[in-house]
């Protein structure tokens, strides 16, 4: 007997659809071919055993298959089948907390002890190395602070040590020696500070001189809003220039100039034909 089967109720899924099944006179290979659902599933939904099948959303749809195929009523049959997976997991829950604790995995009373103690110790001998080092760490300040200062040397007439040699001359300051390194440059010696860089000297901007094949034109430098944009020449050569007339009002060329450059566009039967292509044409492959 199943887990499904301990719930209360007589009015089962599993027996209706059966009773349903021998009223049809259909056997259970005839089922499972209208309803494509395994013999064995089928076998599981009549016992009421929902627990050999793949999830509960299976269980509930082969269930109504199963009802469509031998004309039971489908919703029916699906609510039972529902409160029977119910109550199955609501017994399942109920003996798993009724059922009593595995003793192997509950660890014995003597191995629980021994932990504490251990741990007990740790926390002592932490505490007292802890205590000790803060007492030598303050004992070694009282001392520093507690230290008599030394006194100073007296001679023997009286006087201090610093007296006589507050009259000595100064020392004289030992000579930096500087290495000097390729190009003439003095190296720096290790914690000198740095020598402040002199400002560079300031530029003159020299306007550059035309060269004669341009004398007198219009270069690039000189190109302006109110000045005509045309090139003439090549940019290759050295007297490529600009017009450099005054432009037509609303364009960037001069009046001779616009005419070139914006030329009315002739309807399509009187336009004439492109000239021929050099050597003979395109290439045809």
């Amino acid at each position: 007997m199943s887990e499904n089967e301990a719930v209360g109720g007589a009015d089962r899924a599993g027996e209706r659809l059966r009773a349903a099944r021998e009223a049809a006179g259909l056997s259970l290979a005839d089922i499972a071919a209208r309803t494509r659902v395994t013999q064995r599933h089928l076998e599981a939904i009549e016992a009421d055993d929902f627990g050999s099948l793949p999830s509960p959303t299976y269980s509930v749809g082969f269930a109504r298959a199963y009802a469509r195929a031998v004309g039971a009523d489908e919703v029916v049959i699906a609510a039972l089948v529902r409160g029977q997976l119910e109550g199955g997991l609501r017994a399942r829950q109920e003996s798993l907390d009724l059922a009593p604790a595995d003793p192997a995995r509950v660890p014995p009373r003597g191995l629980a002890w021994t932990g504490l103690i251990l741990v007990l110790l740790l926390v002592g001998g932490y505490a007292l190395w802890r205590s000790d080092w803060l007492a030598r760490s303050a004992g070694s300040g009282t001392e520093i602070a507690t230290a008599p200062a030394q006194p100073e040397p007296v001679s023997a007439d009286g006087n201090e040590a610093n007296d006589e040699e507050s009259g000595d001359a100064p020392a004289a300051p030992a000579p930096i020696i500087r290495s000097i390194g390729p190009g003439g440059f003095l190296r720096q010696a290790p914690g000198e500070p740095a020598a402040p860089i002199p400002p560079a000297p300031p530029r003159r901007l020299v306007p550059a001189r035309p060269s004669p094949e341009i004398a007198g034109k219009t270069s690039l430098l000189d190109l302006n809003d109110r000045i005509c944009k045309w090139p003439i020449g090549h940019p290759g050569e050295p007297d490529f220039h600009f017009c450099g007339r005054p432009v037509n009002p609303g364009f960037p060329y001069c009046v001779d100039h616009c005419g070139q450059a914006y030329q009315a566009q002739l309807p399509r039967r009187d336009r004439r034909p492109p000239p021929p292509l050099p050597f003979g044409g395109a290439r045809v492959r």
